[in-house]
């Protein structure tokens, strides 16, 4: 068992965390990246030798080489590693799934490794037909978009549109939604109500409609 970190509490659980560029990782949510930075090879190699699992945070500024407590965001997800694959320059691949949302209470270096001690989510209870109308709002939203995007980003809406958890649903379509900017992602992670988050998207996806970026366009 890892020694509770300073500043942690009873509530916290303890990962191998490792800070991300200009990534958000939601729950439910496959990612791939690179892992280049020591300290984040080391925090993998923690994890791969116990359960894989690691606590994904976004820095405030992709520019740090090595973030600080007050240049990560408060809110992260902890994930677990699919696969991993160690390139010839020491650096590895990975995919990882995101599992849920988690609070950073507390950060600390062993073993060359950052390690997080992560508190709980409060999440309010979304249930009933505010929920299934805004689902419907925003799946309606997302088949308008169909026509006009290229097939790889068509395939992952079609996948999205056969969700009726409106907390998967919300957070699919926030991972790969290319209409808002990392901060903004970063917004949404930290919206725990399904409800809002939905509402949110809704907004952005109308605010867009029939504009698609062009590099999602169909050729």
């Amino acid at each position: 068992m890892v020694k509770r970190l300073k500043d942690s509490n009873d509530e916290s659980i303890n990962y191998p965390m490792i800070p991300i560029r200009d990534v958000v990782v939601f729950p439910s949510t496959i990612v791939a990246f690179k892992i280049g930075r020591p300290t984040s090879i080391s925090a993998l190699e923690m994890a791969l030798t116990g359960n894989r699992t690691v606590f994904l945070v976004t820095q405030r500024n992709p520019e740090v080489a090595n973030p600080k407590r007050d240049q990560l965001y408060d809110v992260g997800s902890v994930g677990n590693v699919l696969t991993e694959e160690k390139l010839e320059n020491g650096q590895y691949r990975v995919v990882v799934k995101g599992s849920h949302r988690g609070t950073l209470v507390a950060v600390a270096k062993r073993k060359g490794a950052y390690i997080a001690a992560v508190g709980p989510t409060t999440k309010p209870p979304d249930s009933g037909k505010p929920v299934t109308e805004i689902m419907q709002r925003v799946g309606g939203l997302l088949q308008d978009y169909l026509p006009m995007i290229a097939d790889s980003l068509e395939a992952r809406i079609k996948i999205t549109l056969n969700t009726s958890n409106p907390s998967t649903l919300s957070d699919s379509v926030a991972s790969w939604l290319p209409l808002v900017s990392t901060e903004d992602k970063q917004h949404l992670l930290e919206t725990f109500s399904p409800y809002e988050r939905l509402l949110k998207l809704a907004t952005l996806l109308e605010r867009s409609a029939g504009e698609p970026p062009s590099r999602l366009r169909k050729k």
